[in-house]
């Protein structure tokens, strides 16, 4: 039952990279950056901060996105009137960098509608529509996870170029001291030159963050932490979780076991995790950090302790960055 339920899953993952005419999910990221690239190229557009905007129209995207009140979070869709692609925006407390990752994400999700002799229609859409009953559900919320995923891989490396974000890495690891701080100038220095949210400059960062964090110290670490709504009973306060994380491999002759996303707080121990509630519940945007700490390891876990700084860095504390240094 198990087999066939996964092979019915890799079917319709087939079937719809074929619809997109790729044969693979790394393929279609790579078409998709390609084309937009290819724009930006041919409108002279490609030094950050990218403007996506300003390549809307090529791919029949209204270049204006629409606030939508009633809307809970931002979605694009084909106007058969204007025979364009609207992204429409949620109405919230957002800012306008992190809006600005919201718009490219949503841009990314145009090339995965496929046309039709009335208009244009998601991939996701064909697989469901042609699904038996039974299996319609399952299969949307599967090719709609690996959807969401694309698209956020997609949306960072369109906002934030591989090649230019290489050279403005290697410009402040070349001038900056060495020390944990130079995480937080890193951040502070891609955010504001490719107009990005801390949330975003971190997560594009994260593919280099060895190479990061070997030139600060090797006891250097940075993470984003957040609360969550879930709670696995569906009781109780809001978590917090591990957003992501820049870890070392090793730490007093243990080697390290990377936080994932999601992860609970708590198994960094009691005394991180009341440092986290109040962090999140507090007035303050920043402060020093210097508590002990429960790192997980290969073999279990190993004692340590933080001395850093932390900072909010999206409104209302709902994402918090903690930088600093592990020391036995």
């Amino acid at each position: 039952m198990r087999h066939e339920a996964r092979k019915q899953r890799h079917d319709a993952m087939m079937a719809y990279l074929s619809h997109l005419g790729c044969e693979n999910i790394d393929g279609l990221e790579a078409q998709i950056i390609g084309r937009v690239q290819v724009a930006l190229r041919n409108s002279d557009l490609l030094d950050p901060p990218i403007r996506l905007t300003k390549v809307a129209e090529c791919f029949e995207i209204q270049p204006k996105p629409v606030v939508d009140t009633k809307l809970r979070r931002a979605a694009i869709s084909f106007d058969e009137a204007s025979h364009r692609f609207v992204i429409r925006l949620a109405r919230g407390a957002a800012s306008v960098t992190a809006n600005r990752f919201v718009y490219a994400h949503e841009f990314a999700h145009r090339f995965l509608f496929v046309p039709r002799r009335d208009g244009w229609v998601r991939a996701i859409t064909l697989i469901t529509d042609g699904a038996p009953p039974s299996r319609r559900l399952e299969l949307a919320r599967v090719l709609s996870t690996a959807e969401e995923q694309l698209c956020n891989r997609i949306a960072n490396r369109l906002l934030l170029p591989d090649k230019a974000l290489a050279k403005t890495t290697a410009t402040v690891l070349s001038c900056a001291l060495r020390d944990e701080f130079i995480l937080w100038r890193l951040l502070e220095t891609v955010a504001r030159d490719f107009d990005v949210s801390f949330q975003c400059a971190f997560r594009s960062l994260s593919s280099r963050h060895a190479e990061v964090l070997s030139f600060a110290r090797p006891d250097s670490v940075a993470f984003v932490v957040g609360t969550s709504e879930w709670t696995g009973a569906g009781k109780g306060d809001p978590r917090m979780r591990v957003i992501d994380s820049w870890w070392p491999m090793e730490f007093s002759e243990s080697q390290l076991v990377r936080p994932y996303p999601g992860m609970d707080v708590i198994e960094f121990g009691s005394a991180f995790a009341r440092f986290a509630r109040r962090m999140a519940e507090g007035t303050s945007i920043e402060g020093e950090v210097r508590l002990p700490m429960t790192l997980p390891t290969k073999k279990g876990a190993t004692e340590a302790t933080l001395y850093g700084w932390w900072k909010a860095i999206t409104i209302g504390h709902r994402r918090s960055l903690v930088y600093g240094r592990l020391s036995q």
